[in-house]
């Protein structure tokens, strides 16, 4: 094997079209690696792959990046020091300033090969991708489409698990929430702006198959005995208090915050209002009896606009309300209070 492979090095320095010469040798040296039979021969080969593509022809950087690296990675050896090997290079550019279009190409070549990498573990393929992402949020414009060709076919693939998937629902949203207004207002990004959105949807649809259901946990509020609340907010749009009616609440559960449903009639202070923020506030729950459970710095979602059959009391906004950490006096209330209505939701 190292008679030919001198042969194929030997052609790297042959006059006339230089670029095509080295596609050519790179196409070779990716086939004959099948046939290296101990791990000696790969670490050659991986030495080569890294002075190639430390080289300053930046074709053949490209080549080995795009053919060489994940023939490589799929031989099945040195498989940490590759992965080691493909991560920094999909870093290539994050350094102390802006990476220049050389390196810019070289990180574009690696996440475009990422999908053909067939062999690392799960584990490896998310430290990958977040790498991927990590670049891409720097400079999505020039590394989305790859990123997201990734993200795809790694989902589709089933290479990540549950955690490992809502970790890239939120980076992607979280990027987008940093973008805005602009990536929402900016027709030169509309095309970015939909990709990512795409590849959220894809990576969206596995999780919500595997989400857990959240048991019954809610206690329902006899609309015959309504059971009136006031939400007074911290300053912001809603200046006024809200009066509304508990619709349903929860207090003790292991893993779903507690919280409340409430719907309200239109007092004239919500027309307009957006709700899609959570807003603080206070909440205070009439429970009859002269007695108030007064909960501070809540957190309330809304106005939701509602439908007719919505909700029982034909309310046309709700609010979604987290109730946070709860002192004891006011657990032990809220618990007096849910031992009057049965858990049915």
């Amino acid at each position: 094997m190292s008679a030919c492979e001198g042969s194929l090095f030997t052609s790297l320095e042959a006059s006339g079209d230089l670029a095509l010469v080295e596609t050519r040798v790179v196409e070779c040296y990716a086939n004959i690696i099948r046939f290296f039979n101990d791990s000696t021969e790969v670490h050659r080969a991986v030495a080569h792959c890294r002075r190639w593509i430390g080289s300053r022809r930046q074709h053949l950087r490209k080549e080995t990046a795009r053919v060489l690296l994940p023939a490589l990675i799929n031989a099945q050896a040195v498989k940490p020091e590759l992965v080691d090997f493909f991560d920094e290079l999909i870093r290539i550019g994050r350094g102390t300033g802006p990476f220049s279009k050389d390196d810019r190409e070289i990180a574009q070549i690696a996440l475009s090969v990422l999908p053909s990498v067939c062999t690392i573990s799960s584990v490896s393929l998310l430290r990958l991708l977040r790498s991927g992402l990590d670049l891409a949020s720097e400079q999505w414009d020039a590394m989305g489409s790859f990123g997201a060709q990734a993200v795809r076919l790694s989902v589709q693939k089933n290479h990540l698990d549950y955690p490992e998937l809502c970790a890239l629902a939120s980076r992607l949203s979280k990027h987008v929430l940093s973008q805005e207004p602009d990536i929402l207002t900016n027709r030169s990004r509309e095309s970015e702006h939909l990709l990512l959105c795409d590849t959220l949807r894809v990576v969206q649809g596995p999780i919500d198959i595997h989400r857990p259901l959240r048991p019954k946990c809610r206690h329902v509020v006899n609309s015959h005995d309504p059971i009136v609340v006031t939400i007074t907010f911290a300053g912001g749009e809603i200046a006024q208090p809200v009066t509304a009616y508990l619709g349903n609440f929860s207090v003790l559960n292991a893993t779903w915050k507690p919280g409340a449903w409430v719907t309200s009639p239109d007092n004239g202070c919500l027309s307009g209002v957006s709700g899609d923020c959570w807003r603080t506030a206070r909440l205070n729950i009439d429970v009859g009896a002269g007695l108030l459970i007064v909960l501070e710095a809540v957190r309330v979602k809304g106005p939701i606009a509602q439908q007719l059959g919505d909700n029982t009391y034909g309310h046309p906004y709700g609010f979604r309300v987290q109730f946070g950490q709860l002192t004891p006096d006011n657990r032990t209330r809220l618990e007096r209070l849910a031992a009057q209505f049965p858990v049915t939701r």
